[in-house]
């Protein structure tokens, strides 16, 4: 089974608030299938049902990866999902 786990935001699991414009969003993949990495990916970030920010799909394999949409307001409430593809990593010669 591969999925997204320990989502974290500026380092905080589910934080009440941030301190900065450009939070930093990070998570971990899991797999149960030996070789099963991340391919794609895409963040996107919401005040209720309007997004505020979308990367789009990327290739890369983050670790991290800063906010760069809209500015944030402080008495409003953030959600960000991230949605992950798998392949399999290749095999060295």
């Amino acid at each position: 089974m591969y999925k997204i786990m320990d989502m974290r935001c500026d380092g905080l699991e589910r934080p009440l608030g941030v301190g900065g414009a450009r939070p930093v969003f990070s998570w971990k993949i899991a797999s149960d299938t030996r070789g099963e990495t991340q391919a794609r990916w895409s963040l996107r970030v919401r005040a209720g049902e309007e997004t505020l920010w979308e990367t789009g799909a990327e290739n890369a394999h983050p670790s991290s990866f800063a906010y760069a949409g809209k500015p944030l307001c402080s008495d409003t409430a953030y959600v960000w999902e991230v949605t992950s593809q798998a392949a399999m990593a290749p095999r060295p010669p």
